[in-house]
């Protein structure tokens, strides 16, 4: 095995990418995918499935005479509305959470070790919006940003 001094020695230049990845592997390091996360979402169970395709697109496909619709320019496409009754606009709710102890898929790892994580999911922002065909609703004006994690909400 090639000692890290030993390398030093032997490099005469800034080292490019491709040299580097070579060095990493040759003492041990190597590029893993961590398996390990942190969420786990639900939206393709089969209770999830079901609902949407037999309740929700359902329920959906039914109320699409009374939209508005809009084209690819988000110009409003003219089409017979309901005679008597205000159009629908389909809004949407939109949220996401970041948290500080987000972490990369893929990492160098050395063949003697595993990565050691934090447990929790760090301090985090919570981001909650309203989208409609056109933007956000209001500009943005109804978007709410939230600290969260451990004991802050």
């Amino acid at each position: 095995m090639i000692s890290i001094a030993g390398i030093h020695r032997r490099i005469k230049r800034a080292l490019s990418s491709r040299s580097a990845w070579a060095w990493l592997l040759e003492v041990g390091w190597n590029w893993k995918e961590v398996k390990k996360g942190v969420y786990r979402d639900g939206h393709e169970s089969q209770e999830v499935r079901e609902y949407r395709d037999n309740i929700f697109l359902p329920q959906m496909q039914s109320l699409e005479p009374l939209m508005r619709g809009w084209d690819a320019d988000l110009e409003v496409v003219s089409k017979p509305l309901v005679t008597g009754v205000w159009p629908i606009v389909f809004i949407t709710h939109d949220e996401c959470t970041f948290n500080s102890n987000n972490r990369r898929r893929k990492i160098w790892i050395h063949e003697d070790n595993t990565p050691i994580r934090k447990k929790g999911r760090g301090q985090g922002l919570h981001i909650s919006d309203l989208l409609a065909p056109v933007g956000r609703l209001a500009g943005g004006a109804v978007c709410e940003t939230l600290k969260c994690g451990g004991e802050v909400w």
